[in-house]
């Protein structure tokens, strides 16, 4: 027996997990602002306009860093709209300190700042700049090397049969040259390997031509040796614009490094600069209390309405569909959903409703057709496809002697052991094919061996797609009746 369905606690769990939640960001809020009242209350809004524009800037220039970090990595397109929007960001910020500057009649500080803003700026457009050069050199690089490979794999090796002269040879002083352009490829900035790989290299390019003393031999043999020569070149280029970029990204940060340095010798309390007397300071620490109770307040009265919703229109009717499914599947139809509201929830109930209704009728009618079936006089018989008897009634119990517990499972073919079921076969393979069989007459064999004569009509039983899924089998006994006419053939069948 099946244990009884009931909510499993999850959509209680959601919904107080989420109130929870909610209640815990006003909370966090609400004590961000209590802390920030608590800094006005105590410095008496000491706190300056100017102080707050100077850590903005700091900010978006730690953005433009995070986006130069994460270009000369990717070289994504996102990265580099992000070092655009933040040094634009950084650079408003810096209009903004000028007003400020302007109005404390201290030009010095913003000159200052200015100054260390615009080499911050330089600095990472220059490591921009030779970050991008380097990209285009490895781009040259990497196609020259392809080229080099290519004249080894499309020219000089398939120029090479087994059966030529000095073969062997050949084969290994190009895997010699081969490997030593590998060698360059991986490792572009080595200066020896470079040098000792192109005189390797020279060595067998040289051994391969002395060994083909073919005329496109040497020509590739110069084509290599030039492509070569590029490659070294490409590598010396990329050695060096490797070794700008690292001075250009010490630059950078020296120069950010020296823009926070700036800013914090900078006097956060300049006296023009005030936006706050000390009873100001006061008065926004107090509004600042108020507004984090009130959002304390807030969350705790969202939780509990909200709390109180989810039982009563969620949980609680949730629970009643559950009950109803229960009984209706115990077999009592007589329990309907009581929830009949119009959102979600109250479809759902009428949607149970109305399939517990239907149900209903369902079973009364599977039960008035089984009566009709177990009382009928006929021999009704339900098989699978493959021949496996379904259902017996009692009508087929009465005319071949087999009770329903005996034959359930087993094939119909018992009832014609004289030619061990094929006439039946054939009929269900007709029926499984789609085609409609006319009633015929046929002779069964009951239990005790005695013959049956007996007038068949079979059906297809189908699916809601209309495909085969089964037969029916109605057999009304014809012996001893005066159904019968005279027949000189022991079977025939009715077309």
């Amino acid at each position: 027996m099946s244990a009884p369905l009931q909510l499993s606690g999850s959509i209680k769990t959601k919904s107080r997990v989420s109130q929870w939640g909610l209640l815990m960001l006003l909370g966090g809020l609400g004590t961000i602002i209590f802390l920030q009242a608590k800094l006005l209350w105590k410095d008496g809004g000491a706190d300056t306009q100017g102080s707050f524009i100077l850590q903005s800037m700091q900010a978006r220039l730690s953005g433009v860093s995070l986006g130069i970090m994460s270009y000369l990595q990717n070289h994504d397109p996102e990265s580099l709209t992000r070092i655009t929007s933040e040094g634009k960001e950084a650079t408003r910020l810096l209009a903004d300190f000028k007003v400020e500057a302007a109005q404390s009649e201290n030009k010095t500080i913003y000159d200052r700042i200015e100054k260390a803003h615009e080499d911050v700026r330089e600095a990472a457009l220059n490591l921009l700049a030779i970050d991008h050069q380097s990209t285009v050199g490895r781009k040259t690089f990497k196609q020259s090397s392809d080229m080099l490979l290519s004249i080894f794999s499309e020219q000089i090796q398939p120029s090479i049969k087994s059966n030529q002269l000095n073969a062997t040879a050949r084969i290994r002083a190009v895997r010699a040259a081969t490997a030593e352009v590998k060698n360059l490829i991986q490792n572009p900035s080595s200066e020896s390997l470079n040098e000792t790989g192109q005189a390797q290299f020279k060595k067998a390019m040289a051994a391969y031509e002395e060994l083909s003393r073919t005329h496109r031999a040497g020509r590739w043999k110069q084509d290599a040796m030039v492509l070569f020569e590029q490659c070294v070149s490409q590598a010396h280029d990329l050695q060096k614009a490797g070794e700008q970029k690292q001075a250009a990204l010490d630059r950078y940060h020296q120069k950010r490094n020296a823009f926070d340095s700036v800013v914090q010798q900078n006097p956060l309390h300049t006296p023009g600069l005030k936006i706050h007397s000390v009873a100001q300071g006061v008065s926004s620490g107090l509004a600042y209390v108020v507004i984090a109770g009130v959002l304390l307040l807030a969350g705790i009265i969202f939780v509990l309405i909200t709390n109180h919703r989810t039982e009563t229109q969620l949980v609680g009717p949730l629970q009643n569909i559950l009950q109803c499914v229960e009984a209706a599947s115990t077999g009592d139809v007589t329990r309907l959903p009581e929830h009949w509201s119009r959102d979600e929830v109250g479809q759902l109930s009428q949607a149970v409703g109305r399939l517990i209704t239907v149900l209903a009728r369902s079973e009364n009618l599977v039960y008035h057709l089984a009566a009709l079936v177990e009382s009928s006089g006929e021999a009704i018989i339900s098989h699978t496809l493959d021949g496996t008897i379904l259902s017996w009634n009692k009508g087929a119990q009465r005319t071949y002697g087999y009770s329903a517990e005996e034959v359930k499972g087993q094939s119909i073919a018992i009832l014609s052991p004289q030619d061990g079921g094929s006439e039946m076969r054939q009929y269900i393979q007709r029926l499984r094919k789609g085609e409609r069989l006319a009633p015929f007459e046929t002779i069964h064999q009951a239990r005790n061996g005695r013959s049956v004569r007996a007038f068949v009509r079979m059906s297809a039983i189908l699916d809601s797609t209309h495909k085969p899924i089964g037969a029916s089998f109605c057999a009304q006994e014809l012996t001893d009746t005066g159904l019968l006419a005279p027949k000189t053939a022991d079977h025939t069948q009715i077309v």
